[in-house]
């Protein structure tokens, strides 16, 4: 059901934009508590779409998984587009072309008439998350199409709807949503007046003196402004908090992806839904094989934040583990995956997941309106507590 005259007017205009001659593409752009979601559903019962004529895609897989929970038809949108392909031979781990060191995409053809056939519309949700590349590339389905952001979300450099203003900007909050702690933070926030922390169960605001690497570790995931700070929190903790100057990888580390990854797993509840572990999803490692703990190379268990699958016989380089320069390395065999450490994040690649317990280090920027939006983007991380360093 519409609540504000923002909903009303994009329900309307939407209609319009699909009844067009020349339409192909229109942006939906809202803060938190917007209703966004709501404008798409009573959009596709206006239009009288059929639950099979609809296709909703995004590169939050953790969407993907509530869309498809519900019976929406929800894909990843990395595979519907494309296939990872590699000459390597993963039986053996045995590379056919020494200089195939990265993963490429490969556009999947026969999707293409398969999608132009069944469906009448594409709807993006996370569209900050999606480059210019991605767009580009989706338009190719010739299917009208709908993207769907967060104006708060932090996109990616060559992201589409940075380098593209919206068509359709809704700024009311629904009334009713005020009481979520996100909701009642942004509602603040555009009212102008003071922002609170939220209502979460518990919140500590710090002053950066009085921190060192030991308040860290009561939070499930720390969350930095810049690159940089992550990384040296990350180098911190290890030689200081788990006083493992060692390489061995033990269980219960906490890592983070920093390069496309082959590894993918049916969901059980939902045979269609592939993952694929793309650079920034971060997890743990409840298991190490120990024959491999004194090598080179070592074989794990990862569990995902965001997923409830692990995925067993990955294959991680624990000496490029401990480079946290992320210099390139010619493999003699194989291809590990490539990891650094996760106990710390930057705000970007935080928007992946959530974490129960997280701490937040700000760091202002020269930008005050992008310094709110990085600090937004780390709190809505959270499910029950927040550390604030400030």
């Amino acid at each position: 059901m519409l609540e504000t005259n923002d909903q009303f007017y994009a329900a309307n205009k939407l209609e319009k934009w699909y009844y067009q001659t020349n339409h192909q593409v229109i942006d939906l752009n809202g803060k938190v508590g917007t209703g966004k979601f709501e404008i798409i559903k009573y959009f596709i019962d206006r239009i009288g779409f059929k639950e099979y004529e609809t296709m909703f895609l995004s590169l939050n897989q953790s969407t993907v998984i509530n869309l498809a929970q519900k019976q929406y038809h929800s894909y990843y949108l990395k595979g519907i587009l494309y296939d990872y392909y590699k000459d390597i031979d993963l039986s053996t781990l045995k590379i056919f072309n020494p200089k195939a060191t990265d993963f490429k995409y490969k556009w999947i053809q026969t999707r293409n008439k398969k999608i132009n056939k069944s469906y009448r519309i594409i709807i993006v949700l996370d569209a900050e998350l999606c480059s210019m590349e991605i767009i580009q590339d989706l338009m190719k389905f010739g299917v009208p199409m709908i993207l769907v952001s967060d104006s708060y979300a932090l996109g990616e450099e060559n992201n589409y709807l940075k380098k593209h203003t919206p068509n359709l900007e809704i700024k009311e909050i629904i009334p009713s949503r005020i009481k979520d702690p996100i909701i009642y933070f942004i509602y603040k926030f555009l009212n102008k007046e003071v922002i609170p922390y939220g209502n979460f169960k518990s919140v500590t605001v710090m002053k950066k003196k009085e921190t060192n690497a030991y308040n860290f570790k009561f939070s499930d995931m720390i969350i930095t402004e810049y690159q940089s700070s992550a990384d040296k929190i990350n180098q911190l903790y290890r030689q200081n908090v788990l006083k493992n100057k060692t390489i061995i990888l033990r269980p219960n580390e906490r890592l983070i992806i920093t390069e496309d990854s082959h590894i993918c797993s049916e969901n059980k509840t939902e045979k269609n839904i592939k993952f694929y572990l793309d650079r920034g999803v971060t997890g743990t490692v409840p298991y190490v094989e120990p024959h491999f703990a004194t090598r080179k190379f070592i074989n794990v268990t990862l569990k995902p934040d965001a997923y409830s699958e692990s995925f067993s016989g990955v294959i991680v380089d624990r000496f490029y583990l401990n480079n946290f320069t992320n210099r390139s390395i010619s493999y003699s065999y194989g291809e590990p995956v490539k990891f650094n450490y996760a106990y710390a994040i930057n705000a970007q690649i935080a928007q992946y997941g959530f974490w129960d317990d997280i701490t937040i280090l700000e760091e202002p920027y020269e930008d005050y309106d992008f310094h709110l939006r990085v600090l937004y983007t780390a709190m809505s991380r959270a499910k029950k507590s927040i550390i604030l360093i400030r």
